[in-house]
């Protein structure tokens, strides 16, 4: 627990938790979904957390929330949409052996053209040999930025297609096969990278998953 908040109601308590999962390769990937799901089961659908009642309304896990239905309505029937066909992801990190220079960041310059074609490939090739290549559709280097003094940050789009047979690919999974097929974040092909430069869409492999809810009776 790292905080209560008074702010809830007049005489209800926020509670603002922080909850670390490991990597599991038996269980597969634990996400947010399945932590609320999980919350909601075992509390009597987040009405009762030992002695304590909540308010059923009040749990987030990363900002993630169901709403439940008011018993005077009728019944609701929730749509949900498609998903969308492609999902371009985010992926960014630091190239050490790279230096940057006024003709790499320029996107009109040979140099520029050249290496995001080289960098682009190099991303290609992750993805085209991992078990999510059915998903996989390509990766476009968008630009080049200054890192510290003498390295450079390069900005990547990877786009992924809705594949039933591998079910969805999100950016947890993205992030992993990146540093399996990288060694760890340490080497993409002849670039050398920072290992702890890598995200994907703004997410690293360390973070944690957020919950808040509400005592009512604390």
């Amino acid at each position: 627990i790292f905080l209560f908040d008074s702010r809830a109601k007049v005489d209800h308590t926020s509670v603002y938790a922080l909850c670390t999962f490991k990597n599991n390769t038996e269980i597969g990937n634990v996400d947010k979904v399945i932590i609320y799901k999980k919350f909601s089961e075992k509390t009597n659908q987040i009405s009762l957390l030992g002695t304590y009642t909540l308010d059923t309304n009040s749990l987030y896990v990363n900002d993630y929330h169901e709403t439940t239905p008011l018993t005077t309505q009728g019944p609701t029937v929730k749509v949900t949409p498609n998903p969308p066909l492609e999902e371009a992801f985010n992926v960014t990190f630091i190239i050490t052996n790279l230096p940057l220079t006024p003709e790499l960041e320029n996107s009109g310059s040979q140099l520029h053209n050249s290496a995001a074609k080289v960098i682009a490939n190099r991303l290609d090739n992750i993805f085209n040999n991992s078990n999510i290549s059915p998903a996989f559709s390509h990766c476009n280097v968008e630009s080049f930025s200054r890192a510290k003094v003498d390295h450079t940050s390069v900005y990547a789009l990877c786009t992924f297609k809705n594949n039933p047979e591998i079910g969805n690919v999100d950016k947890v999974i993205i992030y992993k096969k990146f540093s399996e097929k990288t060694n760890q974040i340490s080497l993409l092909g002849t670039y050398t990278l920072d290992t702890n430069s890598l995200y994907v869409n703004g997410n690293r492999a360390n973070d944690w998953n957020i919950l808040n809810f509400v005592l009512e009776d604390f």
